[in-house]
């Protein structure tokens, strides 16, 4: 369970690291509070399943979610999509989870 914690903190400090990626930021955990440049920082969250969504229109959501006001992408890895047989991975295509987070 808190590798799967860490693991959610690590892709949602991605996130943020990523959209405010035009300037330096300093993201960080406070005291009860997320901060941003040492201000409470209050993540909104979406969830996206890039092996649901065709590839044509991840970027098509992603700017969806930022319309509604969204500053953070959690996701979660289907790793029976990646590892269909064991010791056989696939990241190809649809499955390429490095260019959804690009």
């Amino acid at each position: 369970m808190k590798k799967l914690l860490a693991f959610c903190f690590f892709i949602c400090f991605c996130a943020v690291f990523l959209l405010a990626q035009t300037t330096a930021h300093k993201f960080e955990a406070g005291k009860n509070t997320f901060l941003l440049d040492g201000k409470p920082f209050v993540v909104k969250a979406a969830e996206l399943h890039y092996t649901r969504i065709p590839q044509a229109y991840w970027s098509h959501r992603i700017e969806m979610c930022k319309a509604l006001g969204m500053n953070t992408i959690c996701i979660y890895i289907f790793w029976n999509i990646h590892e269909q047989e064991e010791g056989k991975f696939d990241f190809s295509g649809q499955n390429d989870i490095a260019a959804f987070c690009k």
